[in-house]
This record gives C-alpha cells, structure tokens and sequence, in this order.
C-alpha cells in the first residue's frame, strides 16, 4: 500500500480539501488488491464525497455517503490502517449526529483523521 497517498489524503481531509483527499484514496484504493484495507480505504473516500456533497449542500447524497462510508467502516475496522480508527468513526458519527439535527455544521465540527504511526 503506498503509504504516501494515504497520507497526502489525510492531510487534504484534515485541511478540508475533501475531494483531492478523495482522489489521493481512490489512486490508493485502485493499487490495493481485494483486503480489509482496502475495503476501509473505500469508506473513507465515502466520507470525503460525503463532505463534498455537503459542501455544495446537496443533503441526499451527504446522507446516502456518510451512511455507506460509515457501515463500510464498521466492518473493516480490523484494517491495518495507521490512523485512530476509533477516534475517525466517533467524530464521522458526531458529524452525522449534527447533520440529522441541523445541517448548520461549523467548520470546526467537521471529522478529522488522526494517525497513529509508531516510532522506528
């Protein structure tokens, strides 16, 4: 897995740039052969669209992609991917939480990705 585009996906996610993140993942995705990884990767280019969507405040396609990439998520979690998994759904689902209740959503409430990569 090329380590490169997951992180420059990350770091376009985490500056707000949703869809270049989300063409970093897809080159990513495309490379890796059928996996819980890749899998994973899938659901976070769901998120990223789903932002995407919501950005040009098109709430259908927000709702259908944060639903898919959130499921998606769920199940591959057992995938080797060095970022805090657990940390990324609970901030997706915050998002979702507050996107149900008001699709008023700060910039600040948006989902970021934190990595976990060990020294050495």
């Amino acid at each position: 897995m090329r380590v490169e585009n997951l992180d420059k996906g990350i770091r376009l996610f985490n500056e707000g740039e949703y869809f270049e993140a989300h063409e970093a993942w897809e080159t990513l995705w495309l490379g890796t052969p059928e996996s819980p990884e890749r899998h994973f990767i899938q659901g976070m280019i769901k998120i990223a669209a789903a932002l995407v969507h919501y950005k040009r405040k098109e709430y259908a396609g927000t709702e259908k992609l944060l639903m898919s990439g959130m499921k998606i998520l769920r199940e591959y979690n057992i995938a080797k991917i060095a970022i805090d998994k657990e940390a990324f759904m609970k901030e997706v689902e915050a998002f979702y939480e507050k996107f149900k209740s008001s699709k008023e959503i700060a910039k600040d409430e948006f989902p970021k990705i934190s990595t976990c990569y060990s020294a050495g």
